[in-house]
């Protein structure tokens, strides 16, 4: 078998990625959708193929011409207890509106306009007239050396305490958003909606601490996920990525949430793309066939790896990279994968705490004892079962939780269901839920709520 490895976990590390790129249908779907319909928004698991398709979609071969949006480029943050929600929500909107369209503007300049048609340049110079003329001159006055940071795109500004007021009120005297809106819609309509926007992380755009997920960051978030749903209808193509947990915040404390509840979707594999995922791999990384590679075949190796993998195309690499590792230069078998699923698990209580630690310290230590009581469950449970075996178990001086909770206070919380025992283990991966006459694994994109409304949940085989 070649030693060549499959790959680096991390997409952004691997510089041959889009040589062996798996389009899958979820990602076909999603962008065949005509402009301003379907998703804006594609939610996934850590390691689910977000960081991928964000590559994908910046590289040459992507369908559209993009302009990114992370935390790099654009970066607001005000820290003024009297900047209310409607003040940040109105700054947010009239100042990435006006980034966008100077962006656009930037790649068109009027030099190259003049061999273009008259409906491209007449949207060109009516946008660039908005950006040069009623939103600069609308914000001259206000830009001075001490102001306190935000920043878009690298076009904005900054306003001090006491200027903040002024500059709000022109901005909503002269309705600049909505003008740049329609500026957008026209420049973008004129372009045969060849644009994308993509966002990667908007938590991290407009998000303060550490604690991403608390009421606070969760306004600020919901806050441009609304301004993003309305620049996708605009015509102006979103592929905005953000986590599970992330949007769980937004869902339950952004009271505008309805606005856009119908433009999430969740970053899908099949076993179809999975095994096309691996096989791309071993055709065009290791330069092999598949049975050179390994000692069992497709429908095998689905069968025995793809029930104890969580987030994805992540864990698969995890699983091969380990198994590989162990091999010895000869196929890959199934003792090789099997055994490399006992450091797949450990690695999955470390996401945990990698994500909640900081809200939930001992978290992993948690998910670990709280596993080892559901394991005494029988095979078929239900979430509210889980979730009275282990505030048995917390309050049980003798039971597996016992401890956890004298060493960590939130854990009390747990048996207040704030959070949810079986959510957490959820999120973990814990589960794959009984429905329509077959199991569902988390890989597939389904959100946490499906297993309240299972037939039923089991034991991950990971984590039996």
């Amino acid at each position: 078998m070649s030693q060549a490895s499959f790959g680096p976990l991390s997409a952004e590390r691997d510089a041959h990625l889009l040589d062996y790129f798996h389009r899958t249908a979820f990602i076909q779907n999603i962008l065949s959708a005509p402009s301003g319909d379907g998703p804006f928004l594609i939610l996934s698991r850590p390691g689910a193929g977000k960081t991928a398709l964000k590559k994908w979609l910046l590289s040459k071969d992507s369908p559209y011409a993009t302009i990114s949006l992370d935390a790099t480029t654009a970066r607001v943050f005000v820290d003024d207890p009297s900047f209310n929600d409607e003040d940040y929500r109105t700054l947010l909107r009239a100042e990435l509106l006006a980034g966008l369209l100077g962006e656009l503007i930037g790649r068109n300049p009027a030099q190259q306009r003049k061999a273009q048609s008259k409906t491209l340049r007449d949207a060109y110079a009516e946008a660039e007239d908005f950006v040069t003329k009623n939103f600069l001159e609308s914000v001259v006055d206000f830009v001075k050396d001490r102001f306190a940071s935000l920043q878009i795109l690298g076009t904005g500004f900054s306003l001090s305490k006491e200027e903040r007021g002024r500059y709000l009120k022109q901005v909503r005297r002269k309705d600049l958003a909505s003008a740049a809106l329609k500026c957008l819609e026209n420049v973008t309509a004129a372009e045969k909606h060849r644009f994308c926007l993509v966002v990667d992380n908007p938590e991290y755009i407009v998000g303060h601490g550490l604690a991403l997920t608390d009421r606070a960051n969760a306004f600020r978030i919901g806050a441009l996920l609304n301004l993003l749903a309305e620049i996708h209808t605009a015509g102006l193509r979103v592929a905005a990525f953000t986590k599970f947990h992330v949007f769980d915040s937004v869902q339950e404390h952004y009271t505008d949430y309805s606005h856009f509840a119908d433009s999430v979707a969740r970053l899908e594999w099949t076993r179809d793309d999975l095994i096309e995922f691996v096989s791309l791999r071993v055709r065009k990384r290791l330069k092999s066939e598949w049975n050179d590679v390994f000692g069992l075949t497709q429908k095998d190796f689905a069968d025995l790896v793809f029930p104890r993998i969580i987030n994805g195309p992540r864990d698969v690499l995890f699983l091969l990279s380990e198994a590989q590792s162990a091999s010895a230069g000869v196929k890959l078998s199934n003792d090789n994968l099997l055994s490399a699923s006992t450091q797949l698990k450990d690695d999955k209580y470390k996401d945990m705490s990698r994500l909640f630690g900081g809200i939930y310290p001992g978290v992993d230590a948690f998910c670990k004892a709280a596993v080892a009581v559901v394991r005494d469950l029988k095979p078929s449970m239900t979430t509210q079962s889980v979730d009275a075996a282990i505030d048995s178990s917390i309050s049980d001086p003798h039971g597996p939780l016992h401890g956890i909770r004298a060493k960590y206070d939130w854990v009390i919380n747990v048996q207040a269901g704030i959070p949810r025992a079986s959510a957490l283990l959820g999120t973990l991966g814990a589960f794959v839920f009984v429905a329509d006459g077959r199991r569902h694994y988390p890989w597939e994109g389904h959100p946490l709520e499906a297993l309240d409304r299972s037939d039923s949940i089991e034991l991950s085989p990971l984590f039996k």
